[in-house]
Formats: structure tokens, C-alpha cells, sequence
């Protein structure tokens, strides 16, 4: 493992997966939170971090917590839930 870097999800890649699970484009994401889709994707390729104001946006836009995008064990193991 690089110097640095974690086993645990970074918040880019975070965003892409809650975003592609939501079947989200990144243009789709970007109406919604109000940036653009250049920005989103250095955010999901580790290039840069949200702020704050722009990781509750994301959070109300997936319609989870915003603490699932920061803390490194979320979100739970049980999640998505299942839809029978």
C-alpha cells in the first residue's frame, strides 16, 4: 500500500459508488449539488475533497447521512437493505 493511503473507502470513491448505485451520471449528481461534472470527477478520483457545505449536499442528494461519505467503517455492512 502507497504511503499515505488507507484500506478504507475514500470519500471519492464513496461518491462514486452511492452515485452509481443511484444510477446518477455525473451531470445528473452535478444539478443536483450544484457543481460541475469536472469538479465531481476530481472529487471521486481523489483529486480533491468536498467541503463540508458540498458533502451534506451529496448526502441529501443520495439520501443517506453525511457521516457515511467521512467515517472510514461506513456505511454499515447491512447496506443497501434488502428489497424482498
Amino acid at each position: 500500500m502507497a504511503p499515505g493511503h488507507s484500506s478504507h473507502p475514500t470519500i471519492g470513491r464513496k461518491i462514486r459508488r452511492f452515485r452509481q448505485e443511484r444510477g446518477m451520471s455525473l451531470k445528473d449528481l452535478g444539478e443536483k449539488v450544484g457543481v460541475s461534472k469536472g469538479l465531481l470527477s476530481r472529487w471521486e478520483n481523489q483529486g480533491a475533497d468536498p467541503d463540508f457545505g458540498q458533502t451534506q449536499k451529496l448526502a441529501d442528494a443520495f439520501g443517506i447521512p453525511v457521516i457515511w461519505l467521512w467515517a472510514p467503517d461506513a456505511p454499515p455492512a447491512n447496506y443497501p437493505p434488502d428489497r424482498h
